[in-house]
């Protein structure tokens, strides 16, 4: 439980936290996490708070799952969020747990804050993602959900903290049978309800993909079922063939290949590459937008600066005689309605018919066209 203090703060019972309302640093979903602070341990920790009055009891029982996963780690690795103490707030139907505060927030946040990271700094992150996953591993724990978004990282420190254990599932068999994550970085055998903690190292693989791009895998996706589709085919993210260092494309292609090729976290650990140590910037192993050393890819670059221009002019075209059309189309409903009495259904149709017929007669004559 916790209670309200004169000053709008709120308190754990033991006295020993104090929430600063005014102070978000984090939200989404039914989630807030505050700024708050440990009266006794003198340092700021993170109390995130959980409203549970209008979600389902399934819901609820994921919340006690990251919980619990929290507490199987027992803070035993420092890569792993720590959690300090959990309690219900029954009377405002909350769930409170209060966790080590990552001071600069997520891992997606940092880099697009940022831009330039040294390839070095890649690195230690990612062997600190590495030891968190292999700690995770080792007490019979899947995440399920490893993406920038869920690892988050200190400032002061530099250091990472795989967080979010919503999704986590103990692994008491040796192949699970849910389907739970986040599309673009789901391996293929997790839609076929059979996987077991390799799905772990698919996500990482994303996940790197994110770190070095920043860019989101499958962007070029419209819809989640294409990301299905091209994930299910095998297919990799386009944004894949930005990268031209042979090394992290190599390492990315070993993790999101088919799980019985697929590199183990003992490999990735040990990788000779990822325990080098380089002091690069990241964007000299990166293509640019348009100016690559692919000639496809100048070409294919060329023609879509020359379309969007081309779409630009017509698209300035269209709304002018599009204006004319939706003008004419409820015109010649309002004129049809007087003499029969239609639903406000009807009417839209009819309009929505007139606009499908002026556009079309618009196309034909029109002589424009984009290359």
């Amino acid at each position: 439980m916790s209670r309200y203090t004169c000053n709008n703060q709120e308190i754990s019972d033991n006295n020993q936290y104090i929430k600063f309302n005014d102070d978000i640093i984090g939200k989404g979903g039914q989630k807030k996490v505050y700024k708050a602070y440990d009266t006794i341990k003198g340092v700021e920790v993170a109390w995130n708070e959980i409203d549970i009055s209008t979600i389902d009891p399934k819901t609820v029982e994921i919340i006690y799952q990251e919980i619990e996963v929290l507490n199987k780690c027992a803070n035993q690795c420092i890569y792993i969020m720590k959690l300090y103490d959990s309690w219900i707030n029954r009377d405002h139907k909350k769930i409170v747990f209060i966790t080590e505060i990552a001071t600069s927030g997520s891992l997606r946040d940092f880099i697009n804050k940022v831009k330039k990271v040294k390839l070095r700094i890649i690195k230690k992150w990612i062997k600190q993602l590495l030891y968190g996953i292999k700690f995770l591993h080792n007490n019979n724990i899947i995440h399920r959900d490893i993406k920038c978004d869920n690892i988050f990282i200190n400032g002061t420190t530099g250091n990472i903290l795989i967080g979010d254990f919503g999704l986590a599932k103990k692994m008491e068999d040796s192949i699970t049978t849910t389907i739970l994550g986040t599309p673009q970085f789901m391996a293929p055998e997790i839609y076929r309800e059979k996987y077991d903690e390799r799905i772990d190292i698919y996500s990482f693989g994303m996940t790197l993909i994110e770190i070095i791009t920043q860019s989101t895998p499958y962007a070029e996706c419209e819809t989640i079922p294409q990301i299905w589709q091209k994930v299910l085919k095998g297919k990799k993210p386009d944004i894949i063939k930005k990268i031209k260092h042979k090394q992290l494309k190599y390492i990315i292609e070993k993790c999101i290949s088919k799980s019985s090729t697929r590199i183990t976290i003992e490999e990735l650990i040990n990788n000779e590459f990822l325990n080098s140590v380089e002091d690069d910037d990241i964007d000299d192993f990166l293509y640019g937008n348009i100016n690559i050393d692919n000639n496809l890819y100048k070409t294919k670059a060329k023609i879509l600066l020359n379309a969007e221009k081309e779409a630009k002019k017509i698209i300035k075209k269209a709304k002018q005689k599009a204006n004319k059309i939706i003008k004419q189309a409820k015109k010649k409903t309002i004129n049809s309605s007087n003499n029969t009495t239609s639903s406000e259904e009807e009417k839209k149709k009819n309009i929505d018919e007139l606009i499908r017929k002026s556009v079309k007669e618009l196309i034909q004559t029109d002589k424009t066209v984009i290359i």
